[in-house]
């Protein structure tokens, strides 16, 4: 596995073979995603997922972490309006990492779990960071 960063596209160019390494390439956002990740790297020795976004702001997402928050229906139910996080129920690692468009990443877990499509926003809203976390009203 490389440890090289997910780096931004220009615009048109090919980013499936970066989706098969560890890191990956992100497309240009559409006007609607303002804050979008800049880089995005697999951190196998510590199970998280580095994400930067085009504001400077860095964090780590656990990998259990972002299983936990999936907002496809089979997890968050039809019609939910918040994602709220459910615990998988043992430890998991992304085995593929994927763009969707240019507003999203989805993941296939090691659980087999697969229909999740994480907005750029979901995955800035739920930033585990001290910071975000604070910002949210959340214990730290």
């Amino acid at each position: 596995m490389s440890n090289q960063p997910y780096r931004r596209a220009r615009a048109g160019a090919s980013i499936r073979r970066a989706c098969r390494d560890p890191v990956h390439t992100v497309p240009i956002p559409t006007a609607m995603e303002s804050v979008y990740p800049t880089e995005i790297r697999r951190q196998p020795e510590t199970h998280t997922l580095r994400i930067i976004w085009s504001d400077g702001h860095e964090a780590d997402y656990e990998y259990d972490y972002l299983r936990g928050y999936c907002p496809c229906a089979g997890c968050q139910g039809h019609g939910a309006h918040k994602v709220e996080f459910q615990a998988p129920e043992s430890p998991v690692e992304p085995l593929t990492i994927r763009p969707v468009g240019n507003y999203a990443i989805s993941f296939h877990w090691t659980d087999g779990h697969a229909t999740g499509i994480y907005r750029f926003s979901l995955l800035r809203s739920i930033c585990p960071c001290d910071s975000c976390r604070s910002e949210r009203g959340e214990g730290i």
